[in-house]
């Protein structure tokens, strides 16, 4: 749950957020629930990916997603996008993928 995702975007309810820092974590286990859409056929199977991404990331995709939901908006404050670009705009950042294949 994002508090700063005040309003629902793109088909995703208000709140809700796919991107996460790992401050939750501190060494503790987590269980996730993964909502999903089955692929039937001869080997019914979903395939979950995760990907790590660096914290400028982070900071750059929740910004962008705070700015899409006010955008429109005549009374929110100008929303700063992240950057870790001196002089520019964007970030410098990268991820990888990890994809889990779940055969039932």
């Amino acid at each position: 749950m994002d508090e700063q995702l005040t309003q629902s975007y793109g088909g995703w309810a208000a709140h809700f957020s796919n991107i996460f820092d790992d401050h939750l974590f501190d060494d503790k286990e987590y269980t996730f629930s993964v909502e999903t859409h089955l692929r039937y056929g001869e080997c019914p199977h979903e395939v979950i990916g995760l990907q790590p991404i660096k914290r400028d990331l982070c900071y750059y995709l929740k910004s962008m997603m705070v700015y899409r939901i006010t955008d429109q908006d005549a009374y929110t404050e100008a929303i700063q996008i992240y950057c870790n670009i001196n002089n520019g705009w964007g970030i410098l950042g990268g991820l990888s993928t990890e994809k889990h294949i779940v055969y039932f």
